[in-house]
């Protein structure tokens, strides 16, 4: 939001010049809307955005139209479409969860005392309605998840505030100081983080564009985060060959059993992902 926020600035600001004298100031026509130019870009790569707020009657019929056609385009997107590993139906059913066979299955336990395992009711309801299960995971871009404010809950502020209590006590005595004034509660910049992050990030990711999404973001980072750059890798990190064995690497080292702090991460990347290039770090 930050840079787009910024674009709009820029470009408001331009035209404005423009507006006030078209003759002297032509040439400010085209800069705005070369400033523009990395918005309008992204608006057309999220324009599906569009057809997940039209009527739910259009939406679930989306989501099933052609026998899933839209949802195995975006599989085969994901695997690549030349790719062996695509298989269609563990892929629809961790898109839709299971189907109806499946919750009428039961697993038995491994004790006499204990009843057999089964789906809940909400599982076996969207197994009978796919159109439904498309509408209800389509929500994500109605709700405004990705655009509106979050606010931390209590539960969040006593966690945050007992984590900085034991950052500060084991800390130099000099170098402590009131919480009110620690990096945990005074954002130097509006949604920065406050934990240390480390990004995995496909370049050539068909839906968020570089400029748009990874501009200035390590003004947003906490200490010890890093941004290491995919060049090959799409929009479905976890999924794709490559990047696959990237993220497991990442996950191996943040969450072994004797797993200890990586202060560069980006060279164990490289390891398994030729090219991997760091793309901020603090």
């Amino acid at each position: 939001m930050a840079n787009t926020d910024r674009i709009l600035s820029s470009a408001s600001k331009i035209f404005k010049q423009f507006r006030h004298a078209p003759r002297q100031h032509f040439g400010c026509l085209s800069k705005s809307l070369h400033t523009l130019r990395p918005l309008l870009i992204q608006v057309m790569l999220m324009g599906y955005i569009f057809i997940f707020n039209l009527p739910a009657l259009f939406v679930r019929y989306i989501g099933v139209a052609g026998n899933y056609s839209f949802l195995r385009g975006a599989q085969k997107m994901a695997f690549g479409r030349d790719s062996g590993e695509y298989r269609v139906p563990e892929s629809m059913a961790s898109t839709l969860g299971p189907g109806l066979a499946e919750c009428q299955t039961a697993i038995t336990s491994t004790s006499d005392r204990l009843p057999p395992e089964t789906y809940g009711a909400s599982v076996a309801e969207r197994a009978q309605s796919p159109g439904q299960a498309f509408w209800n995971m389509t929500g994500y871009y109605r709700d405004g998840i990705g655009l509106r404010p979050w606010k931390k809950s209590l539960e969040t502020i006593t966690d945050l505030y007992a984590l900085e209590n034991t950052a500060l006590q084991s800390s130099s005595p000099r170098r402590r100081r009131s919480s009110v004034s620690s990096p945990l509660f005074a954002e130097q910049y509006r949604g920065s983080l406050k934990a240390p992050v480390f990004i995995l990030w496909g370049e050539k990711d068909p839906a968020c564009s570089k400029p748009l999404c990874l501009d200035g973001i390590g003004d947003y980072l906490a200490k010890d985060s890093e941004v290491t750059l995919l060049p090959r890798t799409g929009h479905w990190t976890p999924v794709e060959p490559e990047s696959r064995a990237a993220l497991a690497t990442v996950i191996g080292l943040y969450a072994g059993k004797d797993a200890t702090a990586v202060p560069n991460m980006t060279p164990n990347v490289q390891k398994v992902y030729d090219g991997a290039l760091m793309m901020a770090k603090r």
